[in-house]
């Protein structure tokens, strides 16, 4: 059984439901530049633009997806 975010993603496996903060952001995001590196460190780095009128933050998440084993895993984890 999976709760939280896992558990809303199986009404959907392809498409993340409900990401972070969703709906309480009073401006626009923009994202660009995203760079992905892998080795025996996996880094990933995204550009993110204030595109709205008002000041504000947003939070950039990683979610990788894993292949089954013996056990069920989520289709996508939140790694960072």
């Amino acid at each position: 059984m999976f709760v939280g975010y896992r558990y809303f993603e199986t009404f959907a496996p392809d498409a993340v439901q409900f990401p972070f903060g969703f709906g309480l952001s009073y401006t626009t995001f923009g994202h660009s530049g995203v760079t992905f590196q892998a080795g025996d460190v996996v880094r990933v780095a995204v550009d993110v633009t204030n595109s709205g009128a008002r000041a504000s933050r947003q939070v950039v998440q990683l979610y990788v997806a894993a292949p089954d084993g013996a056990l069920a895993k989520p289709a996508r984890a939140l790694v960072g």
